[in-house]
C-alpha cells in the first residue's frame, strides 16, 4: 500500500487484505505502522487517533464488532 494512501482508505483496504476478519484498533495501528514505517509522509495513525476515526466513518461501512471492527456487508 502506497503511503501516500488516505487513512480512511488504507483503513479499507486492510480490511479487504485480511479478509474482512475483525481487527482491533491496536491491530489495525500494528499493521499500518509496518507498512508506513519508512514513509516520506508521517502522520498521527495511533490508536487514539484511529479509535476517533474509526467511531465517525461511515463512507467506508466499516462497523464496531464488540471491541473489533468489520467491514459491513449488504
Amino acid at each position: 500500500m502506497e503511503p501516500k494512501t488516505p487513512v480512511k482508505e488504507a483503513l479499507f483496504r486492510l480490511f479487504v487484505y485480511n479478509n474482512n476478519k475483525p481487527l482491533t484498533v491496536k491491530q489495525i495501528s500494528k499493521q499500518l505502522s509496518e507498512l508506513w514505517e519508512m514513509s516520506q509522509f508521517p502522520r498521527d495513525i495511533g490508536e487514539e487517533k484511529l479509535s476517533n476515526l474509526l467511531k465517525n466513518i461511515s463512507d467506508y461501512y466499516i462497523q464496531p464488532y464488540g471491541r473489533k471492527f468489520y467491514i459491513k456487508k449488504y
